[in-house]
């Protein structure tokens, strides 16, 4: 497998993410905040509905704040052995999940919020790639914390790799990301890290009802407190999915199946997507900008007479072998008309004439 470092800036990937979010954000949120509430609120639920035995009654963590009354949590604000559980075991599949509802959206335009669920389809998989996942993170961490941080980003395509391939195996995809990512890893932390000021000022609506919570400035029912919890995170919702975009756009990039321009408005996404059939609307034929073949069966012209890679010929002006035994025309130069040169009349010469009057008195003197 050729590894391909990505060379398009953080600031150029997040604009792909813009331009593909562009008059789709409303959907694509649908689809995150099923995901989001699904891994966050679920756990949180969970531990106010089935507390652990030696957990206290009558509380519930919203923020990770402890509510009276309501519940069972404990003050240091843990989940319960069913929230853990459920944490441990769906993890993997709604993150495939997550993956595979971008994918179709970044490729297809394909906004389907069920595709959360795509992961429950091959759960064992998916299961089986989270469990791997977090040991061989951990086992990194033990040796120091910048290792267990190398770790977790060399193996960040994982999920990503699985939903793009089912049919692929927990330690192949593990495998495949850490070598996609060597010589990325870098490109990758930055990616994640200029997204810092978003999260931090999305952060700043969950941190107000955490301290509305704690003071009692938020009373009600839990329902209601449920609800106030749903709405103060909208906002980190909205910052997630443009940094699972951003993601995508990274993971497509590092594929190769996408070659950014430098000016991602320039990209057009409604092309009809070859590998994946007609009709169906993405960008991968377009011109990538630097004369590469597009990946997708559509032979692009790079402009110095190559060969295509399919095949066909391309004519070089220069009639070189074109690399598959056929031959390459030459451009042939165009003819120059002869100089005509003026035609000069030629003046016939008369043949010098013989003195017959003379021999003819010789003739006579002799005899």
């Amino acid at each position: 497998m050729n590894n391909i470092i990505v060379r398009e800036s953080c600031s150029d990937i997040r604009g792909i993410a813009r331009t593909a979010l562009k008059d789709h954000w409303k959907e694509v949120f649908a689809g995150v905040l099923v995901f989001y509430l699904l891994l966050t609120l679920m756990p949180e639920i969970l531990t106010w509905l089935l507390p652990s035995k030696q957990m206290d009654t009558g509380d519930i963590t919203i923020f990770n704040t402890t509510i009276p009354n309501y519940g069972a949590q404990t003050s240091s604000g843990e989940l319960s052995y069913s929230a853990s559980l459920y944490t441990i075991f769906l993890t993997g599949a709604f993150t495939v999940g997550l993956s595979s509802f971008m994918l179709a959206f970044f490729r297809k335009k394909d906004i389907n919020p069920g595709y959360v669920f795509n992961g429950f389809g091959f759960y064992m998989k998916t299961f089986g790639l989270f469990l791997l996942y977090c040991l061989f993170v951990f086992l990194w961490t033990l040796l120091l914390i910048v290792p267990g941080i190398i770790a977790t980003f060399a193996y960040s395509q994982a999920f990503f790799l699985m939903a793009d391939n089912p049919e692929m195996g927990c330690g192949e995809a593990l495998k495949k990301s850490k070598m996609m990512m060597y010589g990325n890893k870098g490109k990758y932390f930055l990616l994640e890290l200029s997204f810092i000021g978003w999260l931090l000022l999305a952060s700043i609506p969950t941190g107000i009802g955490s301290s509305l919570l704690a003071n009692g400035g938020i009373t009600g029912g839990p329902i209601y407190i449920i609800v106030c919890d749903i709405i103060l995170m909208l906002p980190m919702v909205v910052v997630i999915e443009y940094v699972v975009t951003a993601q995508t756009a990274f993971y497509e990039l590092v594929t190769g199946n996408l070659s950014a321009r430098p000016d991602p408005s320039q990209y057009n996404y409604y092309q009809d997507d070859i590998r994946r059939g007609p009709g169906v609307d993405n960008f991968y034929n377009n011109q990538n900008g630097y004369g590469q073949q597009n990946g997708y069966g559509q032979p692009q012209n790079n402009g110095y007479g190559q060969q295509n890679g399919y095949g066909q010929p391309q004519n070089s002006g220069y009639g070189q072998q074109n690399g598959y035994g056929q031959q390459q025309t030459p451009v042939q130069p165009a003819e120059s008309a002869p100089a005509e040169t003026p035609e000069v009349p030629l003046t016939p010469v008369a043949p010098a004439e013989t003195p017959q009057a003379d021999q003819n008195d010789n003739g006579n003197e002799n005899q």
